[in-house]
C-alpha cells in the first residue's frame, strides 16, 4: 500500500475507534449522573432518549408502544434478539449507524471523483480527499454530538440519507449496475421515510428539482430555476397551503402551526423567533429566507444568547459560512453530479426552515445537508488545486 493509503486508512481507524470511546464515555458519564446511561442532559437528547428506551423496552416485552417511526420497533427488536436489557446495547447498534455513515461517505467521496474526475487528476489525491472525510466526520461536534451523546435516532438518518445520494450517484451519473442500485435505493428510501417522512420527501423534491433544472429549463439557468421555485410556491401559498400533502398527511399551515406551537412549548435562549405564518406570501418569503439562513448557518451573530450559541458560532457557523462563500467563488467548477449533491442539501435547509425556528435543533436536523456541501465542498478544492497544477506544468512545458 501507499503511503497515502496508510494515512487514510490510519484516520478511518482512529475515527471509528473515537466513535466507539466517545459513546462509551457518554454511556458511563450518564450512569455516574443517574440518567441509566441515555442520555446527557448538559447536551440534549435526554427527553427524546428516554423516550426512545421507554418504547424499546415496551417492543421488547411484547407491550403497546407508541410508533412514532420505525427507530423504537428497531431498537426494541435488538433488546429482544440480544435479551439484554440495558442501553450500552442500544448505543452499540447506534455505533453501528456511525459506522455506516462513515463507511457511506467514503464510499460517496469515491463515486464523485469516479464520475467529475478532470483528466484523471483527481485519482491522484484521493486518500487525502477521503481522509479529509474521515477527519471532518471525526470532529464535526453536532454530528458527535447527535451520533453519540444519546440513544436518539438521528445518526441512522445521515446514514440512511448518504446511502440513497450514493445510489442515486451510481444510478444516474455512473449508469453503474442500475438495476442492483435500484433495488437498494427502494428499500433505503423505505426506511428515511420510516425513520423521518420529511427528509424522504426532502430527497423526492430534490430529485425533482433537479430533474427540472436539467432537462426543461434552457441551458440548466440556475436563476430561472429560482424564479420558477418562488412563482410556483408562491401560487401554493396563496391558494392550496390548506392542502394536506399525500404521505406526510400535513399541509402548509399544519407546519407552520406546529412551529408556532413548538416556539412557545421550547421557548428559550435558542430561538429565532421567525414567524412564518404571515398574511401575505410576500411576508412570507422575507421571513422565510430569514429563517432559511438562519436554519443553515446559524446563530447568526445577533442569535447568540450563551456560551453553547457562541460555541456553535465559531466551531460551525463561520467555516460553513466560509465553505459556501469557496463554493460559490469556484462555481464554474460545479458540474452535473456536484450540482446534484450540493442540491440535496439546500433543499434540505429549505424544508427544516419551515418548521423549525430553534437554533439548537437546526444543528441536529441540518447535518444532512451539511455533509452533502462539505463533499462537495472537497471536490471543488482538489479540482481547483489540480488546475493550478496544470496551469504550473503548462508555464514550465512553455519556458523550457
Amino acid at each position: 500500500m501507499s503511503i497515502k493509503q496508510d494515512r487514510y486508512l490510519l484516520v478511518l481507524y482512529i475515527t471509528l475507534l473515537a466513535g466507539f470511546l466517545i459513546t462509551t464515555a457518554f454511556y458511563y458519564l450518564s450512569l455516574m449522573t443517574g440518567s441509566e446511561g441515555i442520555a446527557l442532559d448538559l447536551f440534549g437528547g435526554g427527553i427524546d432518549g428516554i423516550f426512545y428506551w421507554e418504547q424499546a423496552l415496551n417492543v421488547a416485552n411484547d407491550r403497546p408502544w407508541v410508533n412514532t417511526s420505525i427507530y423504537p420497533w428497531l431498537i426494541g427488536q435488538v433488546v429482544k434478539l440480544t435479551n439484554i436489557e440495558d442501553v450500552f446495547v442500544i448505543r452499540m447498534f447506534n455505533y453501528l449507524g456511525y459506522i455506516v455513515l462513515v463507511f457511506f461517505s467514503t464510499k460517496l467521496m469515491d463515486k464523485l471523483i469516479q464520475i467529475d474526475n478532470l483528466n484523471q487528476l483527481l485519482t491522484n489525491y484521493k486518500y487525502e480527499m477521503k481522509t479529509i472525510v474521515a477527519i471532518i466526520l471525526l470532529i464535526y461536534p453536532s454530528l458527535l454530538m447527535n451520533a453519540h451523546s444519546s440513544i436518539i435516532r438521528d445518526v441512522w438518518i445521515y446514514a440512511l440519507y448518504v446511502i440513497a445520494t450514493y445510489l442515486s450517484l451510481k444510478i444516474f451519473f455512473a449508469k453503474e449496475n442500475i438495476l442492483g442500485s435500484t433495488l437498494l435505493l427502494l428499500p433505503t428510501l423505505w426506511l428515511l421515510w420510516e425513520f423521518r417522512n420529511y427528509i424522504f420527501l426532502s430527497f423526492v423534491l430534490t430529485m425533482a428539482a433537479y430533474f427540472f433544472y436539467r432537462k426543461v429549463l434552457i441551458k440548466g439557468n440556475f436563476r430561472r430555476l429560482i424564479l420558477w421555485a418562488i412563482i410556483l410556491f408562491g401560487i401554493y401559498y396563496t391558494f392550496f397551503r390548506t392542502l394536506r400533502i399525500p404521505f406526510v398527511n400535513m399541509s402548509l399551515v399544519d407546519a407552520l402551526q406546529y412551529r408556532v406551537v413548538d416556539e412557545y412549548e421550547t421557548a428559550g435562549g435558542s430561538q429565532m423567533w421567525i414567524n412564518l405564518n404571515q398574511s401575505n406570501f410576500l411576508l412570507f418569503i422575507l421571513n422565510y429566507i430569514y429563517s432559511y439562513i438562519g436554519n443553515m448557518i446559524g446563530p447568526l451573530p445577533w442569535q447568540i444568547s450563551g456560551v453553547s450559541t457562541l460555541i456553535i458560532f465559531v466551531v460551525e457557523a463561520i467555516p460553513m459560512t466560509l465553505i459556501l462563500f469557496y463554493i460559490y467563488r469556484k462555481r464554474k467548477l460545479l458540474t452535473a453530479s456536484t450540482q446534484f449533491v450540493l442540491l440535496h442539501g439546500f433543499v434540505w435547509f429549505g424544508m427544516i426552515a419551515i418548521t423549525n425556528d430553534n437554533v439548537g435543533t437546526a444543528t441536529r436536523l441540518r447535518v444532512s445537508g451539511w455533509l452533502m456541501i462539505v463533499f462537495v465542498f472537497i471536490i471543488v478544492w482538489f479540482k481547483s488545486l489540480c488546475l493550478k497544477k496544470e496551469e504550473k506544468d503548462h508555464v514550465q512545458n512553455i519556458i523550457y
